[in-house]
């Protein structure tokens, strides 16, 4: 799946954030979890034994922020690849303090990498 929520796919509010008039929808969550189905439902995805999440600059990031909640939807064993995030620390930093549309992403955990 391409990164293209904005959001790092951390979103799932049912109601629109105002940004300077405009309303935008945070739902990244729920391409996930449709992602997932379909993945599933059309090629099997959920009798694989392992699999390889991999994201690089903010896609990393998302890849980072979702390892646990694929697992957990999959129930099977999770790699995370992350390339060139060289500016993981910051990112992680403005999405899970700075976004108000966070609402699914655990963290506890990602204060405690280090």
């Amino acid at each position: 799946m391409v990164y293209c929520d904005g959001n790092s796919f951390s979103g799932n509010r049912d109601d629109p954030v105002e940004i300077n008039g405009d309303k935008i929808y945070f739902r990244g969550r729920r391409v996930i979890d449709e992602t997932l189905k379909a993945l599933k439902d059309n090629f099997g995805l959920d009798k694989a034994d392992t699999v390889l999440l991999t994201g690089c600059s903010a896609g990393g990031l998302a890849t980072y922020l979702h390892t646990d909640y694929v697992h957990e939807q999959l129930k099977t064993f999770v790699v995370t690849a992350l390339t060139t995030t060289h500016c993981l620390d910051k990112l992680v930093t403005f999405e899970i303090e700075m976004s108000p549309t966070c609402t699914n992403i655990d963290r506890e955990r990602t204060h405690r990498r280090s």
